[in-house]
């Protein structure tokens, strides 16, 4: 089955010759690039990713911006393709590869890439079985991943709603309810949804991850999906913490693999300026893993991460691989580590500890819940130099501020609030070295 031949019909030039100077249409396109690459975060930040269909490339200088990506390019006609290559600049276009197929029947084998991005395609289609079709094809060329965005409506009274748009195309609307269990009836489960207004706009942004029937442990692109790791039993069930309106259990050592960390909340909501409705506390931790990834700080593997509302409220699930061979800082004074590992050790893990809250403070990052039990230390021996590796946890409170002295007050006011065993002397030694690395993160 082809795609609808309204879509077909559509001029290409049409396309690009739509008015965007106004200052709405230039923020309406900036957001969009902004919550495709917010997705593409979720995701993993995929190394091979397609983008179908791709339009006239808006997502293509945004696609590039990491530097080992692959990027592929379809799109149904021909002439799309040439109006995309001419709209790009060149140092753009020389990273992408382009080819011309159809959204249902890509021509590419099962399993090609890691990740698709389907951007301004599904408010076309007003049929089901289309929607059905596609998605299944999508499912079958992805290995991971698949990024959409939809124009959803909150009853089935709007299904069959439709806005006429120039060029005579229709962009239709369809039940939340409905869009969803296609998703799920084509073997994908929900990662993320976003609004591009949240509360306000009918446009929704879905990551979606494919289900597996493989051993979810088997790796960690396709490690399982919701059901799975929420009826998983557990060695060590902790009594459950009450708070941000909801119960949260963290459940250690997995039936399936003892270095596994599985954290379940019912319930727990935040709300920001982004978000005033709230959405699930553990969206925010994952994105807080990526981040701190990126500036180089290290967290736990990330296994698995996912949300879904059921009944009205939402259970949220974090799945990570557990620190072996790290003790925390809580740990490090109660055993009196210092005198096992000698004061040069112990000097080296409070100079690795400041410099890696400098690093996060100077990006603006705030922990948010700067205890030493969240603070995780690992001694390397080797014959050469014995290495120190700093590890934070517990990132559902993590933000990003405005400031960096404001951050950086925060968190260590309550590092020095909470820090228990930890001496005077120690903490003098700590600020001193954390000033210094700060100065000079911010001097580069």
């Amino acid at each position: 089955m082809n795609l609808p031949e309204i879509i077909e019909r559509s001029p290409a030039q049409h396309y690009v010759a739509r008015p965007r100077r106004s200052l709405a249409r230039k923020w309406s396109d900036w957001r969009e690039i902004q919550l495709a690459r917010q997705s593409l975060k979720m995701a993993g930040n995929p190394g091979l990713v397609l983008d179908l269909p791709c339009g006239a490339g808006q997502f293509w200088p945004m696609l590039i911006e990491k530097p080992n990506r692959v990027v592929m390019a379809a799109d149904n006609t021909r002439a799309m393709l040439e109006v995309a290559r001419k709209t790009q600049s060149p140092e753009v276009v020389a990273h992408i590869n382009c080819f011309q197929t159809s959204a249902s029947a890509i021509d590419l084998d099962s399993n090609a890439v890691d990740c698709i991005l389907c951007m301004r395609l599904f408010h076309h289609l007003a049929d089901s079985s289309q929607r059905l079709a596609i998605l299944r094809e999508m499912h079958r060329v992805t290995r991971d991943t698949l990024i959409l965005s939809v124009r959803v409506e909150g009853s089935r009274a709007h299904l069959d709603r439709k806005t006429p748009i120039a060029g005579h195309r229709y962009r239709f609307a369809v039940n939340k309810d409905v869009i969803e269990g296609e998703f799920r009836a084509s073997g994908f489960d929900i990662l993320l949804c976003r609004g591009f207004i949240p509360g306000l706009s009918g446009w929704r942004f879905y990551t979606l991850r494919k289900k597996t029937d493989d051993n979810p442990l088997e790796s960690q692109s396709a490690v399982g999906y919701f059901d799975h790791w929420w009826n998983l039993p557990d060695r060590r069930p902790d009594d459950p913490e009450e708070g941000g309106g909801g119960t949260q259990y963290v459940q250690g050592s997995a039936v399936e693999s003892p270095s596994l960390v599985i954290k379940r909340q019912t319930g727990h909501e935040c709300r920001s300026l982004a978000f005033p409705l709230g959405r699930s506390a553990i969206l925010r931790e994952i994105a807080a893993y990526h981040s701190y990834r990126e500036l180089g700080i290290q967290v736990p593997e990330l296994i698995f991460g996912g949300v879904r509302k059921q009944q009205g409220t939402w259970q949220a699930l974090l799945v990570t691989e557990g620190l072996s061979h790290y003790l925390t800082l809580e740990d490090w004074y109660r055993i009196e580590a210092k005198k096992y590992w000698g004061e040069t050790t112990h000097q080296r893990m409070l100079q690795r500890l400041a410099r890696t809250l400098a690093r996060l403070h100077d990006a603006r990052w705030q922990h948010g819940c700067l205890y030493p039990k969240h603070i995780y230390i690992r001694v390397n021996n080797t014959v050469l130099n014995t290495a120190v590796d700093i590890a934070l946890i517990e990132l559902e409170k993590s933000r990003r501020g405005w400031r960096t002295k404001t951050v950086s007050e925060r968190d260590l006011e309550q590092f020095y609030r909470h820090r228990g065993a930890m001496p005077e002397q120690d903490w003098a030694f700590f600020r001193r070295h954390y000033k210094h690395s700060l100065a000079l993160a911010r001097a580069i």
